[in-house]
């Protein structure tokens, strides 16, 4: 019974490392969704501009291009900042201006989804997995009364006819 106990005992310190995990995962995404944090001057109207999208080119920031959309975007953004706008509102102005200009889609309402969703279901995959992996280990660790009769019987046949027996299988 003592075996028993030591053998558990790696398990629950697996799943407390597993939940430890789990919950630093959970910690990390939520900062990342919630924890934006402003950056003042020409570094925000910069990072403002690198998630709106130049209507004139093809898959370009606002931040990295040279287009006169680009260059009034971001005089227009500097402004914004100046007067005090949230970053939540200078989104919302160009989002109601123009159609599918933010690179990086809200992280509220719906959209939230988008970003939660996938991570959940790795989750829950890995979840299903260790469960599948440790249920089937469990069932095929020990060998059942019949398994054992079947190997006994298999033993004393090729105890009794030795090596002849296949010798005879192959010249025969």
């Amino acid at each position: 019974m003592a075996m028993g106990a030591e053998r558990r005992a790696p398990l629950s310190t697996r799943r407390l490392a597993w939940g430890l995990l789990g919950v630093v995962v959970l910690v990390a995404l939520v900062i990342g969704a919630l924890g934006r944090r402003s950056a003042d001057g020409e570094d925000r109207v910069m990072a403002l501009a690198a998630q709106i999208r130049c209507v004139q080119c093809s898959g370009e920031s606002v931040a990295g291009s040279q287009t006169d959309f680009a260059v009034e975007a971001r005089e227009d953004i500097r402004k914004r900042v100046a007067a005090g706008a949230t970053d939540d509102e200078i989104f919302g102005y160009f989002s109601s201006r123009y159609d599918d200009v933010l690179l990086n889609p809200s992280s509220s309402g719906l959209s939230a989804l988008v970003w939660v969703l996938p991570v959940v279901v790795f989750g829950a995959a890995v979840a299903g997995a260790g469960v599948s992996l440790r249920q089937r280990n469990e069932r095929g660790a020990r060998p059942s009364a019949e398994d054992r009769r079947l190997v006994e019987t298999a033993l004393d046949e090729w105890l009794r006819t030795g090596d002849d027996h296949h010798e005879r299988a192959d010249h025969g």
